[in-house]
């Protein structure tokens, strides 16, 4: 018999908070790189998804921690390739950095891996189609948000 409040709930709880400070780090982080980069629009259109994601979390720890997965995966794909850039192997994520957007890049990158070990450890208990379903929604909303916010109207605050 397992201590009270040391049960798989209270993992999942403790988990799903992790998962929510880190969507809520990842958002405020890009709303800074949004400031810093005179660019706030369009960031805070691309932390719409997060917000939703961080809502649920709260209230379907399992469902929000297989959506957040692929916003976390995303965000730490797009750190990469700014690394990459600024190493000089990559033009993929060519364009000017401010000196405090780079060094987001660390604290964005360290809380979305973070943040994916979480989601993974809270989703365990649904089924792969279900997991798989709310990773694939996830990752629709971010890239959709993300289509959206670099369209010409958002270009510059």
């Amino acid at each position: 018999m397992e201590p009270l409040g040391f049960g798989r709930e209270q993992t999942i709880m403790n988990d799903s908070k992790v998962v929510a400070v880190c969507l809520a780090i990842l958002a405020a982080s890009l709303l800074v790189v949004g400031v810093v980069s005179d660019t706030i629009l369009r960031h805070i259109i691309q932390i719409i998804p997060m917000l939703f994601v961080l809502g649920l979390t709260w209230q379907r720890p399992s469902v929000g921690a297989y959506m957040a997965l692929p916003i976390f995966g995303f965000w730490l794909f797009i750190i990469v390739m700014l690394w990459l850039f600024f190493l000089g192997v990559s033009d993929l994520a060519d364009g000017t950095y401010s000196n405090p957007g780079i060094a987001l890049t660390f604290i964005i990158a360290a809380t979305c891996a973070l943040g994916i070990l979480k989601s993974i450890q809270i989703g365990k208990p649904l089924n792969w189609r279900y997991r798989t379903t709310l990773s694939i929604i996830g990752l629709a909303s971010q890239v959709a948000f993300i289509a959206i916010s670099i369209q010409p109207a958002f270009a510059y605050d």
